[in-house]
């Protein structure tokens, strides 16, 4: 598998959540300029500090930009997995399961 620099996940991502880059800036802490520069390419890398501050904006774990060979739901926080799944059902009309 070919390695994904960290500025296309955090973009795929982002995209993904249907999130504009002043928005994730915004949330994030992190100015627009910066964003643009790492989604273009260049930092290849990022800090772990900045890593937790757009994970946090993006409702993913920091660990995803620091192996781009994870998924984003394999490191999604649970809160925003249950919503995720919430969304799905509601989505595709799947009924909340009845505890026993």
């Amino acid at each position: 598998m070919k390695e994904e620099h960290v500025g296309k996940l955090l973009k795929r991502i982002r995209k993904s959540k249907r999130i504009y880059i002043s928005e994730l800036a915004r949330l994030s802490g992190i100015s627009r300029t910066y964003l643009s520069t790492l989604e273009a390419g260049s930092p290849k890398t990022i800090t772990l500090e900045t890593a937790n501050k757009i994970a946090n904006a993006l409702g993913v774990r920091p660990e995803i930009f620091l192996s781009s060979e994870d998924s984003e739901f394999i490191y999604m926080k649970p809160d925003h997995f249950e919503l995720y799944i919430k969304e799905l059902r509601k989505e595709y009309g799947i009924p909340k399961e009845e505890k026993q």
